[in-house]
């Protein structure tokens, strides 16, 4: 495999066999060979059955941090990566690795590298140095991901390769969430096979950003229950979280097929209304974070699909208008201005809204009766309701500025969310799957 000669003046190409031994470390290659260094090493240590693999790529600017994360979540047989917990920084990124499924053909005797010879353009940096980097020292943690928030790794890697951090919880709050925790805790313990014990176990610890946990315990109980259309609507909204976006889409679609033989039922509040009384249902649930899921992956047809159905359980305002906001989009992402005009008719600004407030504000301003100035006007930055409001009010209006073609507008809104803290916001993240496809990641 040949990853080309270096330019005049830089040291000449060495022929360099790599270990399969589940430790690559990047530094000596060139940044525009790294994706295929990746691949190649990770396809070989999974001929050799090696699941666990560990590559530094270093801080830095974060450029091949970005490579890698792009690569890994471009391959369907990754089970899991994160940044390296003992790493000290973000200077590596940790691997597991689905097994090959068995086959009657062996490898023979094999070797302990990888079978085709790599090129390596030596950089003056000899393979195993440090995992601390050569990049720029300067360069600052993404939002959130501050030492002070005392996580010692991420609980999720951005789309765009960013270590998002579980953000912090004033005291009042943090124990007001872990009381709950704890009284959900018990009753899991209680009833481990019971369905709702489980989805509120797994609610509870996502409320205090645990996703990963919460998948987890999501996943025990699918096993368990298995069928049950309730658990893989929770499932595949945490794997939305931590930006798990092909199993999300499996989780949901499972569920909207296991879903067709029951009732529509109100699915209880974690966080109650003021009016105390929860308006979304399970049906609505599924195909409003399945629309969402089509959404991040730019598939627009399939999202307009979803949300289409998902306005059939839409049975209050509320409901209403988070679908009408997003199906408004998918349609302007169509080019169907038509149909998205159409979508707006039903909306005014004396609708009577419970809890989406945001929703009704944006759906006035696709109207032209609300400016985007209005809805970005918030101070300050730095207070947590108001980075939620940034992220969420903030993505409709970069997506508005960006279908009516001016880009440098939306790109300026969908940066200044990713500045934010509220990571695990659906504007966030539609805004980090816009800035990707934007950058061709």
């Amino acid at each position: 495999m040949s990853h080309g000669s270096r330019a005049d003046g830089e040291p000449p190409n060495e022929i360099v066999e790599l270990p399969i031994d589940g430790m690559l470390d990047l530094h000596a290659f060139r940044p525009e060979d790294a994706r295929g260094v990746v691949g190649d090493y990770l396809d070989a240590c999974r001929d050799k059955g090696v699941l666990d693999v560990r590559i530094i790529h270093g801080k830095g600017r974060g450029v091949l941090r970005r490579i890698v994360h792009s690569v890994l979540n471009d391959r369907g047989d990754v089970d899991s990566f994160r940044l390296a917990a003992d790493s000290g920084s973000w200077g590596a990124t940790v691997v597991r690795l689905f097994p090959r499924p068995r086959s009657p053909r062996t490898n023979g005797g094999g070797t302990n590298s990888i079978a085709l010879v790599m090129l390596v353009a030596l950089l003056g940096v000899t393979v195993g140095c440090s995992q601390g980097g050569t990049g720029d020292a300067g360069e600052t943690m993404a939002a959130g991901a501050s030492a002070a928030a005392g996580e010692a790794e991420p609980e999720v890697i951005s789309l765009d390769g960013r270590p998002l951090y579980r953000p912090r919880l004033t005291d009042e709050r943090r124990a007001q969430l872990e009381d709950n925790l704890a009284t959900a805790l018990a009753g899991y313990e209680a009833a481990a096979d019971d369905e709702d014990a489980v989805i509120w176990y797994g609610r509870r610890l996502a409320y205090l950003s645990r996703y990963n946990d919460a998948i987890d315990v999501y996943t025990v109980g699918i096993e368990k229950i298995p069928g049950s259309y309730k658990l893989l609507r929770h499932r595949g909204h945490r794997y939305i979280s931590t930006r798990q976006l092909e199993r999300a889409a499996s989780d949901l679609l499972e569920a909207t097929v296991l879903a067709e033989a029951h009732r529509v039922e109100i699915e209880p509040d974690g966080a109650p209304n003021a009016l105390d009384i929860p308006l979304s249902n399970v049906h609505f649930n599924i195909w409003y974070h399945l629309g969402l899921v089509y959404y991040l992956q730019g598939d627009f047809e399939k999202a307009r699909d979803a949300y289409l159905e998902c306005i059939t359980y839409s049975d209050n305002n509320d409901l209403l208008v988070a679908t009408t906001d997003w199906l408004y989009m998918t349609y302007r992402r169509l080019g169907d201005d038509e149909a998205a005009a159409a979508v707006l008719e039903p909306i005014t600004a004396d609708m009577e809204i419970v809890e989406n407030d945001a929703y009704p504000r944006r759906l006035l301003m696709y109207k032209g009766e609300v400016g985007p100035e209005e809805l970005l006007d918030l101070r300050p930055e730095d207070d947590p309701d108001t980075a939620l409001q940034i992220a969420t009010q903030g993505y409709g209006v970069g997506n508005w500025y960006l279908v009516n073609g001016n880009e440098e507008a939306a790109r300026g809104v969908f940066e200044r969310i990713l500045e934010g803290t509220s990571w695990a916001a659906f504007g966030y993240i539609a805004a980090e799957a816009d800035l990707n496809r934007w950058d061709g990641r």
